[in-house]
C-alpha cells in the first residue's frame, strides 16, 4: 500500500488556504476573463459562418450528450479533492476506474445517433453524434490529474491549462468552419479541447501521480459512495440547466433553438464561467477547513460577493444593451434573440449565485444531500418549463427566473444554515452592495440612452455605453463599499 499524504498542521492549512484564495482568485479570474472573450468571439464568428439550423443541430447534440461528460469519472474527481488523505493505490484505483468509464461511455455514444435523430426528427444527427463519443475517453484520461492539480492548490496551472486548451480548440473550430465543414467544425473543436486539456493536465500533475497497475476497489469504497452521490448531483444539475434546450429543440425546432442558444451563450455562458473560478478555489480550501465553520462562512461570503460583483453588472448591461449587442455582433438575422437575451441575463446571474451552495455541501461531505436537492430542483424546474413551453420561449424564460428564486428560498436551510450556520442576514448583506450598484448602473444607462437616443441609434453606439456603464458601476460601488473594493483589487492584481 502506498504512503498516505503527510498532514499539515491547522495553522499551515489556514495559511495555505489564505494564500491559495488570493493566488487562485488572480489566476483563475484572469483565465475566466480570457475564456469569456474567446467564447464571445467564437459566438460572433459562428453566427456568421454557420446557418441558424446548423447551430441549432449543435445545440441539440450538446443538450443531451453533454450529460455523458458527467459519467466519465463517476463523480470520483471531487472525492479526490475532498478527501483529507490519499494513498497511491487509492489514486491508481480511481484512475483506472475513470478510464474504464470513459471507454464504456464512448461505446454508448457511438450507438446513440439513431435514437437522437428520431427524438429530434433530424436525420443529420445520425452522422454527427458518434464523433462526440471520443471526447469522453480523452477526458477520462486527464480528469484524475486535473483533480490532483486542484487538490494541491495549483491554480496558476489550472488557469494556463484551460486557456491553452480553449485557444487550441477555438483555432481549429474557426479554421474548419471557414472551410465549410458546418457543424463538424464545432464537434472537432470539442475533441481538440478534450485532448489538449488532458495532455496539459497530465503534464501539470505528472509529479503528483504516475499510473501503475494497482486496483483495489475496497480501498475506495467510501469514496465511491461519495462519488455516486456526486455524479447524481451533477446529472440532475445538468438536466435542470439544459431542460430548456431539450424542450425548445423538441417542440420549436432547430431555428428557434439556435436563436435561444445564441442568447444563452451570450448571457448565461460567460456568467457561468465566473462560478467555476470561485468554485475551483473555494471547494478545495473549504475541504481542508471542513471543521472550521466560521472560516468556511468567511470564505463563502467573500466568494459570493466576488461572484455577484462580476455577474450582476454584466447581467444588467445585457438587459439594457441587448438591442444593440445582437445586431452589431451577430448580424440582422438574429433579431429574435434580443428579448431572449434580456431575460437570460438575469437567469444567468441567479444561477451563478445559486451554484456556489454546491461547494459548501461537498466540502462538508454531504454529496447525498446535494444530489437530493438537485433532484428536487430538476423535478420542479423541469415540470414548470414543460408546462410553459407551449406558451412560447419568452414565457419559459420568465418562468425559469421565478422558479429559480423560489428554489433558493425553500432550500436555504438545508444548504447553508444546517451546514455552516450561515444566516439570511449575512447572505443578503453580501448580495446587497453588488445588487444595488448593478441596478444603479442599469437604470443610469437606460436614462442616458433615453436622453441621447437621437444621437445613438446605431448598434455601434454600444462602444460608448459599455465604458459609461462600467464607470457608473465602479464609482457607485466604491462609494458604497470601498473596503471590499480595495481587498478585491488587491486579491486580483497585487497578490
Amino acid at each position: 500500500m502506498g504512503e498516505p499524504d503527510s498532514q499539515p498542521s491547522g495553522h499551515q492549512v489556514t495559511e495555505k488556504a489564505s494564500s491559495g484564495i488570493l493566488s487562485g482568485t488572480r489566476w483563475l479570474s484572469l483565465s475566466m476573463l480570457c475564456l469569456t472573450i474567446i467564447s464571445f468571439v467564437q459566438n460572433i464568428l459562428f453566427s456568421r459562418l454557420l446557418t441558424p439550423r446548423e447551430l441549432g443541430l449543435i445545440g441539440m447534440i450538446w443538450s443531451v450528450l453533454g450529460l455523458g461528460q458527467l459519467f466519465y469519472d463517476m463523480g470520483l474527481s471531487n472525492a479526490l479533492v475532498q478527501r483529507t488523505s490519499l494513498t497511491r493505490r487509492q489514486i491508481s484505483t480511481i484512475y483506472w476506474l475513470t478510464v474504464a468509464c470513459g471507454c464504456v461511455l464512448m461505446g454508448l455514444v457511438l450507438m446513440a445517433g439513431t435514437m437522437m435523430a428520431n427524438f429530434y426528427k433530424e436525420p443529420e444527427l445520425k452522422q454527427l453524434v458518434p464523433w462526440v463519443g471520443v471526447s469522453f475517453l480523452l477526458q477520462s484520461i486527464g480528469q484524475p490529474y486535473w483533480a490532483l492539480v486542484q487538490r494541491n492548490f495549483r491554480f496558476r496551472a489550472m488557469a494556463i491549462i484551460e486557456l491553452c486548451a480553449a485557444l487550441t480548440s477555438f483555432s481549429v473550430a474557426i479554421f474548419l468552419a471557414n472551410r465549410g465543414f458546418g457543424p463538424m467544425a464545432l464537434i472537432t473543436g470539442s475533441l481538440v479541447m478534450a485532448g489538449a486539456k488532458t495532455m496539459f493536465s497530465v503534464a501539470a500533475g505528472h509529479d503528483l501521480f504516475r499510473p501503475r497497475f494497482e486496483f483495489r476497489f475496497d480501498d475506495i469504497r467510501d469514496m465511491f459512495q461519495f462519488g455516486v452521490f456526486q455524479m447524481g448531483d451533477k446529472i440532475t444539475n445538468y438536466l435542470a440547466s439544459n431542460v430548456d434546450y431539450i424542450l425548445i429543440g423538441r417542440y420549436w425546432g432547430p431555428a428557434i433553438l439556435a436563436n435561444y442558444r445564441l442568447a444563452y451563450e451570450t448571457a448565461v455562458r460567460p456568467l457561468s464561467l465566473v462560478n467555476p473560478v470561485y468554485g475551483s478555489i473555494a471547494f478545495p480550501v473549504m475541504s481542508k477547513m471542513k471543521d472550521d465553520k466560521a472560516g468556511i462562512r468567511n470564505i463563502f461570503l467573500k466568494a459570493l460577493k466576488g461572484v455577484t460583483a462580476l455577474t450582476f453588472p454584466m447581467a444588467a448591461g445585457l438587459v439594457v444593451l441587448a438591442d444593440l449587442a445582437i445586431p452589431l455582433f451577430y448580424g440582422p438575422n438574429w433579431q429574435m434573440a434580443i428579448p431572449m437575451l434580456c431575460g437570460l441575463g438575469i437567469v444567468g446571474a441567479l444561477r451563478t449565485v445559486g451554484n456556489l451552495g454546491g461547494s459548501v455541501l461537498l466540502s462538508q461531505g454531504k454529496a447525498g444531500r446535494s444530489f437530493a436537492l438537485n433532484a428536487l430542483n430538476l423535478l420542479v424546474l423541469g415540470g414548470g418549463l414543460y408546462l410553459a413551453v407551449g406558451q412560447g420561449v419568452q414565457f419559459m424564460i420568465w418562468c425559469n427566473l421565478l422558479i429559480l428564486v423560489l428554489i433558493v428560498i425553500f432550500t436555504w436551510h438545508w444548504i447553508y444554515w444546517d451546514t455552516i450556520q450561515l444566516s439570511w442576514r449575512e447572505y443578503v448583506s453580501s448580495l446587497f452592495g453588488p445588487t444595488l450598484s448593478s441596478a444603479t448602473m442599469g437604470i443610469g444607462l437606460y436614462l442616458l440612452r433615453l436622453a441621447w437616443r437621437m444621437y445613438t441609434k446605431t448598434p455601434e453606439s454600444i462602444y460608448l455605453w459599455i465604458p459609461a456603464g462600467v464607470l457608473i458601476y465602479v464609482l457607485f460601488w466604491w462609494c458604497y463599499d470601498r473596503k471590499f473594493v480595495k481587498w478585491y483589487i488587491n486579491a486580483l492584481v497585487f497578490r
